[in-house]
């Protein structure tokens, strides 16, 4: 009855809502936790389609057989709190595969990502240097960040992920964030698996408890397998 589905002229319990079955239920079903499942299809959706994927999070878009563009994908770009900057290669920078190109500065540091192919750069994204805030936009035409010249064998030859397998393995990585900050921040917090999945108000919440540069480590502790 305290759910506010159940009306008074059904009530056969007393009003004894506490040990009420049916109120309990409802309760239940009302809060019930997001599931692999339902996390899984929320965050398909925020992949763009028709891309490739790589083991760090970055997505490629094919622009032809030797241009390919390259971003952060929106999930992990959610988990940027207020990014300061942007660091990008310049013009014609010969890059190689593994290696750092470009940092996601933060309020506790700089998280540096590597290149996921070999190749020149023929464009960077302004945009994003000049508005950090644009990483997390679904739009890839706005959260790019360098466009890259390579070989044509090069994408066919790499080893990268399709939209769906790359959402398999990403939420695998956010339930790894996910008790990486609650091993971190000594408290279980259920809310930590919402704020995964928005990036919004329970994230300040996060950075309230454990701090800025505690939060950026633990980033960069998860991040840095999957940059080599």
């Amino acid at each position: 009855m305290s759910t506010g589905i159940v009306s008074y002229q059904l009530c056969d319990k007393e009003f004894d809502c506490d040990h009420c079955s049916i109120d309990a239920a409802m309760k239940n079903q009302m809060i019930k936790k997001p599931t692999r499942e339902t996390e899984h299809a929320a965050s398909l959706q925020t992949l763009p389609k028709g891309f490739l994927f790589t083991r760090n999070h970055c997505w490629l878009k094919i622009i032809d057989g030797t241009t390919v563009q390259v971003g952060i994908e929106p999930g992990l770009a959610s988990m940027f709190h207020m990014p300061k900057a942007v660091i990008l290669p310049f013009d014609g920078a010969q890059i190689r595969q593994s290696e750092t190109y470009s940092w996601i500065v933060l309020e506790g540091g700089a998280l540096p990502f590597s290149s996921p192919l070999h190749g020149s750069v023929a464009a960077i994204n302004g945009r994003v240097v000049d508005d950090p805030l644009l990483l997390s936009h679904q739009k890839s035409d706005e959260s790019w960040l360098f466009t890259l010249n390579v070989e044509p064998s090069a994408v066919a030859n790499g080893h990268f992920w399709n939209m769906r397998e790359a959402q398999r393995q990403y939420s695998l990585d956010l339930a790894e964030l996910k008790e990486l900050l609650i091993t971190n921040s000594h408290h279980e917090d259920e809310n930590v698996g919402a704020t995964l999945a928005d990036g919004g108000e329970l994230l300040q919440n996060i950075l309230d408890r454990i701090g800025q540069r505690s939060y950026f480590l633990i980033l960069r502790e998860f991040l840095t397998p999957k940059n080599k």
